[in-house]
């Protein structure tokens, strides 16, 4: 069920080893089974990079789909988020079933829901059923969610000269709208993987989705066309989502520079995709040599561009003060 799509297009590969059900400890398995009654069968996801442990089980009374990581694991913080986020989210998400740590293994227990990830390349079917799944996604507010972290806390690192009051607001935001999470079944849609839980104006839903239609292919105007039947987006004020697209590119700069070797061709086609948005957005960029993107400023009375070296760095990069974590780290 929680499947964690890649950025390019089809889920699959670059997932770790999953550990199966049957190998995780006996303690751990009895006590999942107090909770559920006696697993009959289990069947391992082997997409996802997060989660450990990704399976299907199947009881007399019940199918639950459970995700977990080891106690000592980092990703012990993003399943306590989804589990406090899963009490609110009826209608959009499968339902949180058992949130338990045995002191082997953290477990996040969630009813079933029978789907696939969705297919968001242009003309597909699936946006039938997507388009009523974001529209309760924007009408969530969340203030009253607990472990829900505003866009313009999470996001403060990148803030350096732009107005991230632009980006403030009260509604649930989901960050990681990739297609693997998002789950197409017979009647209806659900959004899975809520570890980063945000908050904020609820246009930035449609955002981060354009972003992804992005990544199935889409031009960044077309992918503005689709997500402007949204009341949200057509209200959005240009300049906050400019804000918004500045800060995302800067946050995919950040992931292509620190990448591991096995994502680093992934995060450094993000970080193209992201520019190409923010050329559509605002000013023109070009790509050096050396990979690193130059803003290029008209020169005046000549009609031709220069590259400005010292804009770059006001308008892309952006460091995180040193020692603050700021969000959960991914594989």
């Amino acid at each position: 069920m929680s499947v964690l799509g890649i950025p390019t297009p089809g889920v699959a590969s670059l997932s770790r080893t999953h550990t199966s059900w049957e190998d995780l400890p006996l303690q751990t398995r009895r006590a999942v089974e107090d909770l559920v009654g006696q697993v009959q069968s289990a069947r391992t996801i082997s997409v996802g990079r997060n989660a450990q442990l990704s399976c299907v089980l199947r009881t007399s009374q019940a199918v639950l789909f459970a995700k977990g990581v080891p106690s000592n694991h980092r990703g012990v913080g993003t399943q306590r988020n989804e589990a406090l986020v899963g009490a609110h989210l009826e209608g959009i998400s499968p339902k949180v079933l058992h949130h338990l740590d045995t002191g082997e293994w953290n477990i996040l227990l969630f009813d079933h829901f029978d789907g696939r990830p969705a297919d968001l390349t242009q003309r597909s079917p699936d946006f039938r059923l997507l388009e009523p799944l974001l529209e309760r996604v924007l009408a969530k507010d969340a203030r009253n969610i607990p472990g829900v972290l505003p866009v313009v806390e999470r996001w403060a690192h990148l803030s350096t000269n732009l107005d991230f009051s632009l980006l403030s607001g009260s509604s649930l935001i989901h960050p990681d709208l990739n297609r693997g999470n998002i789950l197409i079944g017979k009647s209806q849609s659900m959004l899975v993987d809520w570890a980063l839980p945000g908050q904020g104006a609820a246009w930035i839903n449609l955002a981060f989705f354009t972003f992804f239609l992005m990544n199935e292919g889409w031009p960044p105007a077309q992918a503005e066309s689709w997500v402007n039947r949204f009341r949200a987006w057509k209200e959005a004020d240009p300049h906050a989502i400019r804000t918004f697209v500045t800060a995302l590119t800067r946050r995919r700069s950040e992931q292509a520079s620190s990448a591991p070797q096995l994502r680093r061709m992934e995060r450094l086609r993000q970080e193209r995709l992201a520019l190409e948005w923010l050329q559509h957005r605002t000013a023109t960029y070009s790509i050096s040599m050396t990979g690193m993107p130059y803003l290029l400023k008209p020169n005046v009375g000549t009609g031709q561009s220069t590259t400005t070296y010292s804009d770059f760095s006001e308008l892309v990069e952006a460091k995180a003060p040193s020692g603050k974590i700021l969000e959960a780290p991914t594989d």
